[in-house]
């Protein structure tokens, strides 16, 4: 990964996501090429099985932290000293000067991972021999190793970990079994350190098996049967790796070390390699470059990117640890270091603006202070199964700077005399702040249920492949699944009996085109090409998307039925910079995209020449947005690094910060408003207040539901949770839903009187087809809605009389609607779908696609926006000018009307309005 990223798989506090910045900064396409390099142990692009984490850890990192923003995560590694050691459960990055690379095999899931200290001879215990395929460095990303002189599990997305191994006997053969950090999968080795299989750690099924031969591993075998080859040459080198599907990845080799990958397709990457094995230079099949240097210990010290970007790694020893310091092109700078104090390792991380997040481990106690001033405090218990190999958070407490607390525990029971492929019944508990969550395995019916704090279940029932094959929710219709004899997914099923509701899914193993029908017959096709990407997406009505890929497979080319293609063009580092898109009567449209030495986005631009330019402070914070009418001024909290105040053209905001949480927002300028919350230690918003007016109080059951708001009641399904009743003051509403959780009734009453009743019925997937309201003055009346075969609306009646009806254009433009008495209303677009007309109305747009004026018998109406897009103003054919104050975030935050402010809003958050204020 590029080391800029600073991607350790760790959220930040309040939320400030570091960038996953790849070679490929494109929509995720699982085939694309793509090539990472970073200086952490968690750098990665995706999480493999092996890795993934089970229900119970997810709730405690989602539900048990998010008052804080920071994840608990699975760093590993090992290394000769104890200060290079990474603990397991750790917030701060280890720093690991370690170049990885990732390119994608074909048709398949599966990657060839490169790690730099995975090279023979460059790992901790120079017993292991990293060269499992034969290609050096390189490895598939399911495909483990394990050395067992030094307990160090080398997994094969260049993760290592040390941990001990547990002796099992399986088939009559001794084995040895390593659990994943969370518990989630156990990693069967043979006594040479091969891994032979991945096992489910709660069901027990086999997720991979992998075969050898003479020269190497020889194949991967997934569920259902479906096999991954690896073929060699008549010398034992890898020449081809074959996907399940048939597609093939060509490999080539010079002197042991990999050198090449073509897809089948035939684009090709290259791969320079020094005789070391260290790879220098990575060439992708557009012929951009990934450039790498070590010092004389192999340690990367510096990286080159394909645009130009670079990072530059230094090391620098202390007597009891060492600093990793990163410096990027740019200038920005950050730093990871570790250092040894008797039986206590701290580590610490320098981002870009000085904020600093410590950790302190201590045996299996772990004390991390945030940048923000959040403390969180854990404790790690042994598996009842795997010991510390795959450690229970027992005890997580979260402190807020606001005094909030959050305590979270997990625990776990399990057969003592379970194996990896017989795991027997376990159990997993989380209590959060009192609340507590369940999960159960039962291997007689392979089921496993989860149990809420409010006492709502759902049963998962797998079959014997660990696939599941049916789901159970109570007061829901039940979901079946059917696979065919290769595995894949055929056929899901909701619901039983008439009213069943079934997807069936066809492949075609010439073309790889996979076809879905819905419960109403309906098709949807999507073809692939050689390398399985999607190129067409055909559906009912004839319509047809066309998707091109480039040389390394990023989308470059999305072209939607009856109308013209939208291009994307790219730097050779796969940012993109131009977007083009079909003409319209002002001509084509574009958008531009400036990045500066580090590929960070610096102004955009229009087909109109207009550009919005974003400006960074030296640790690359953006602290000025200029997209007009004036420029935006961004201020941060000189300790927590939050921001805090926004300035420019519009209204002034303020943010307040209890940790991660948002606790205050006020406004200033034009208007004035305030708006503040208390949370709950959860992270839960318990009580709001708008300007000084009465707290909106909030409430929840135990599971975390809303069942209050103000004055608000509602009452929720006991087996479902969804909303039953809403209850204020004396007015009432009631749901019924039917076993698909669709509303299917409304009833209104006041004082226990109905004022109002809807019932609705509707089709196999869930449209509504006709919906009839009886009213308070005892009248009924049905309106009923048909669709075509694409799924759009074809016409209404209105209590069986005549119907109106609407026809549409190939892309999905409404182009004639047809009144009940008759009238015709028409309309017509210009290539870029824009809405020319519409009746006697006509329409025009700037260079930017935003509408500019609407035309008809009354006037003309004009519309005013800033280079991102945001509404500034509206004039009427007659009358003032209506114009709109916006805060930085966009947010519509005050109306006026001739000058006079009319209507004052604030915000619950970035999208909701928390209330309408007067203009005083």
């Amino acid at each position: 990964m590029d080391p800029r990223s600073k991607r350790y798989r760790v959220r930040r506090p309040r939320g400030r996501r570091n960038r996953a910045v790849a070679f490929l900064n494109a929509l995720p396409q699982r085939d694309s090429a793509r090539a990472v390099v970073g200086m952490s142990d968690m750098t990665k692009t995706r999480l493999p099985h092996q890795a993934r984490p089970r229900l119970l850890l997810v709730l405690a990192v989602v539900v048990g932290l998010l008052a804080t923003g920071i994840i608990i995560v699975n760093q590993k590694a090992a290394r000769p000293s104890a200060v290079e050691d990474c603990e397991d459960f750790v917030f701060v990055p280890c720093p690991r000067q370690v170049a990885t690379l990732s390119l994608p095999l074909a048709g398949s899931s599966f990657s060839l991972r490169y790690a730099s200290d995975r090279v023979p001879g460059r790992l901790a215990a120079p017993s292991l021999d990293a060269r499992p395929l034969g290609l050096g460095g390189w490895s598939i990303d399911v495909l483990q190793s394990y050395d067992i002189a030094a307990k160090v599990l080398v997994q094969g997305t260049g993760e290592r970990r040390r941990v001990d191994a547990t002796s099992l006997t399986m088939d009559g053969t001794a084995v040895l079994a390593v659990a994943s950090e969370d518990g989630s999968a156990v990693y069967v080795f043979d006594a040479a350190g091969r891994h032979l299989q991945t096992f489910d750690a709660i069901t027990g099924t086999k997720v991979y098996a992998f075969g050898w031969g003479p020269s190497g591993l020889d194949s991967i075998t997934e569920p259902g049967g479906r096999v991954t080859r690896v073929r060699r040459d008549t010398a034992g080198s890898p020449i081809e790796v074959v996907a399940a599907r048939g597609y093939r990845s060509r490999l080539g080799t010079r002197d042991g070390w990999l050198a090449a990958v073509a897809d089948p397709s035939g684009h090709l990457t290259t791969i320079t390699t020094r005789p070391d094995g260290l790879v220098t230079v990575l060439r992708d099949a557009s012929d951009a470059r990934t450039v790498l240097r070590y010092d004389d210990m192999g340690r990367l010290v510096e990286w080159h990117g394909p645009a130009g970007a670079n990072v530059k790694l230094q090391r620098t020893d202390s007597a009891n640890g060492f600093t990793v310091t990163a410096t990027t092109g740019a200038g920005r700078t950050w730093s990871d270091s570790v250092r040894r104090e008797d039986a206590r390792v701290v580590r610490t991380h320098v981002d870009a603006s000085g904020r600093t997040t410590t950790s302190e481990i201590e045996g299996a106690q772990r004390t991390t202070t945030a940048a923000d001033g959040t403390i969180v405090h854990l404790k790690l218990t042994p598996d009842p199964r795997w010991g510390m190999a795959a450690p229970v958070a027992q005890q997580v407490e979260v402190a807020s700077p606001g005094g909030r607390k959050s305590a979270i525990g997990e625990t776990r029971t399990a057969d003592p005399t379970a194996t990896a492929a017989v795991p027997g019944a376990s159990r997993r508990t989380l209590t959060v702040d009192g609340a507590t969550w369940t999960l159960a395995f039962e291997p007689g019916g392979r089921a496993a249920t989860v149990t809420q704090p409010d006492g709502r279940t759902r049963t998962t029932v797998f079959d014997e492949a660990g696939r599941v094959s049916h789901v159970d929710r109570p007061g829901a219709a039940a979901i079946a699944y059917a696979y065919d004899d290769h595995g894949r997914l055929e056929r899901i099923t909701v619901g039983a009996g008439d009213d069943a509701r079934s997807w069936r899914y066809a492949f075609d193993a010439a073309s790889g085109a996979v076809t879905t029908t819905d419960p109403l017959g309906r098709t949807r096709t999507t073809s692939a090409d050689a390398n399985g990407r999607t190129t067409a997406i055909e559906m009912s009505g004839n319509l047809t998307v066309g998707i091109e890929h480039d040389e390394v497979g990023r989308l470059s080319t999305v072209t939607p039925p009856g109308a013209g293609p939208s291009r994307f063009d790219r730097r050779p580092d796969g940012r993109v910079d131009t977007v083009t898109q079909p003409g319209t009567t002002a001509g084509p449209q574009f958008s531009t995209f400036e990045y500066d030495a580090d590929g960070v986005l610096t102004a955009t631009g229009a087909a109109d020449g207009t550009a919005t330019t974003i400006h960074r402070d030296a640790n690359g914070r953006v602290d000025q947005v200029d997209a007009g009418p004036g420029p935006w001024h961004i201020g941060y909290d000189g300790t927590t690094g939050a921001a805090t105040s926004f300035d420019g053209p519009g209204a002034t905001l303020q943010r307040q910060f209890d940790g991660s949480a948002l606790v205050g927002e006020s406004w200033s300028g034009p208007i004035t408003a305030v708006v503040t919350r208390r949370f709950d230690p959860t992270g839960r918003i318990l009580a709001e207040t708008v300007s000084g007016s009465p707290e909106i109080g909030y409430g929840y059951n135990d599971a975390g539901l809303l069942t209050q708001a103000g004055d608000v009641r509602l009452v929720r399904d006991p087996q479902t949770g969804r909303v039953s009743q809403e209850t204020l003051g004396s007015l009432q509403r009631s749901w019924t839903y039917n076993t698909f959780g669709e509303v299917t009734a409304l009833a209104v009453s006041s004082q226990g009187h109905s004022v109002y009743d809807l019932a609705v019925a509707r089709d196999a997937v869930g449209r509504v087809t006709s919906r009839t309201e009886d009213l308070l003055d005892g009248t009924a009346h049905t309106r009923a809605f048909t669709y075509d075969d694409a799924g759009r609306l074809a016409s209404v009646t209105d209590d069986g009389g005549p119907a109106a009806t609407f026809a549409y254009d190939p892309n999905g433009n409404l182009v004639t609607e047809t009144a009940p008495d008759g009238t015709v209303t028409t309309a017509t677009y210009d290539g870029a779908d824009q809405l020319i007309s519409r009746g006697d109305t006509t329409y025009t747009y700037d260079a930017a696609g935003r509408l500019s004026s609407a035309t008809n018998l009354a006037g003309t109406t004009t519309y005013a926006y800033d280079r991102v897009g945001v509404l500034q103003s509206v004039q009427p054919p007659s009358g003032p000018a209506i114009v709109y104050v916006n805060d930085a975030t966009g947010r519509r935050v005050a109306r006026e009307v001739g000058g006079q402010i009319v209507e004052v809003f604030a915000y619950a958050d970035d999208l909701r309005p928390a209330a309408e204020l007067d203009s005083t």
